[in-house]
């Protein structure tokens, strides 16, 4: 691991179930760790928390620690260790919450850390696609392409295979398993630990929270106005607040803000709530198979879910590539807007197998301030068609390749 031979500490985090010790144990079998510590087995978590400084002490580096967050008071201990050691690689972390949220970490290891956001398995993993580059890299470096080129390059995926993709999501164990039915199982399992096992000491009023959990995820794509989940929940709209920041800490939701520029006036402020996988944010809407999903007045949210889990993933592999999304107050949108530096790729996302120029109405209002960005409408076909000026139809399948 490259983060390994520059930083005494290398922090994996992503949300349960994601793979995360898997990671760890590939470590393991690679030698690059000598044994992992747990912080899931009650006895080590009480050493840890009671003598924390005795505790990292005691350990044989180099070392894996799984689930930092469940003992925040080992963070200064790390700190101490390291600025008296100095020595690349001592410690690889996993949290499935952002141990750096926690009130009781006060320092935030500047310098000393390298933090690695993992997610569920993207389209690249799942098709076994390598490469150094991702396609976002790709656009930027090479933004006149005429991208029709690369249509035999994409992995075979029908539009069916593509709502497949949809509805099962990254999560590897569900990937693995491809099954309606035990997917509908895990996820209910998934919930039920996530809220009595993370979120137990942060959310006081488990009830309370489990009820917004779920209204957050029938809102996969949608605005949080916390006013309207207050009334909604009949809860204060600061409670609300705080349950929105406990399930983005613990790596359950994207919270994406609103594309900002000087150029243009009268943008909406409010960000707008991802589930942070789509297979998940199908088992809110109660559907139980892929049939259930192509039917459902909900898919088109469902693949914004989807894209954005994608989108997010690619851009944590670069440097300075951010996504967020457009809206004016008068209606003019486009779904997500990846920004490096002060060029953008524009993607608007089509539930239907058909694509035309009305599609572009947003895209063409972005562009009166921004006439050099890129424009992708993703829809769950199979083909790459040209548009117009570099505005391009792009099939799911397209998010997966990679480049030497």
């Amino acid at each position: 691991m490259f983060s390994m031979s520059f930083f005494p500490i290398v922090l994996i985090q992503g949300s349960r179930q994601v793979g995360k010790s898997y990671l760890l144990n590939l470590l393991l079998d690679a030698q690059k760790i000598r044994h992992i510590i747990s912080l899931d087995d009650l006895s080590v978590l009480a050493a840890a928390k009671t003598h924390p400084h005795d505790f990292i002490d005691s350990l044989e580096k180099p070392v894996g620690i799984d689930e930092i967050q469940r003992a925040p008071e080992l963070m200064l201990a790390l700190k101490k260790y390291v600025d008296s050691h100095k020595r690349a690689g001592d410690f690889v972390l996993t949290g499935s919450a952002n141990i750096f949220d926690y009130p009781e970490t006060m320092d935030s290891l500047c310098g000393r850390i390298d933090l690695i956001k993992l997610s569920s398995l993207t389209l690249s993993e799942k098709f076994c696609i390598q490469g150094s580059k991702n396609i976002l890299e790709y656009a930027f470096a090479h933004s006149e392409t005429k991208w029709t080129i690369f249509q035999s390059r994409l992995p075979q995926l029908s539009p069916s295979q593509s709502w497949d993709q949809v509805f099962f999501g990254g999560f590897p164990d569900i990937v693995l398993a491809s099954h309606s039915r035990f997917k509908q199982r895990w996820c209910e399992s998934f919930v039920t630990a996530y809220i009595e096992r993370d979120l137990r000491d942060l959310a006081h009023d488990m009830v309370s929270f489990h009820k917004f959990f779920q209204y957050i995820g029938l809102m996969s794509g949608q605005q949080f106005i916390a006013n309207h989940c207050g009334t909604a929940l009949q809860c204060d709209h600061r409670q609300g607040q705080r349950y929105l920041d406990l399930l983005e800490m613990s790596y359950q939701i994207y919270k994406l803000q609103p594309f900002f520029s000087n150029h243009i006036k009268k943008l909406v402020k409010s960000p707008k709530i991802y589930l942070q996988d789509s297979g998940l944010a199908s088992w809110f809407f109660q559907l139980p198979d892929l049939a259930a999903l192509q039917a459902s007045p909900h898919k088109g949210a469902l693949l914004e879910t989807f894209i954005c889990h994608e989108l997010m993933a690619l851009c944590n592999e670069g440097d300075f590539y951010s996504l967020s999304y457009f809206r004016t107050a008068d209606g003019h949108e486009v779904d997500f807007v990846v920004s490096h530096g002060d060029r953008h790729l524009l993607i608007e996302c089509k539930s239907q197998l058909s694509t035309s120029l009305s599609d572009l109405k947003g895209i063409t209002y972005f562009r009166k301030t921004h006439p050099e960005s890129i424009a992708w409408i993703m829809y769950p076909g199979e083909e790459i068609k040209y548009l117009a000026p570099n505005t391009y139809a792009i099939p799911l399948s397209f998010l997966a390749l990679r480049f030497a």
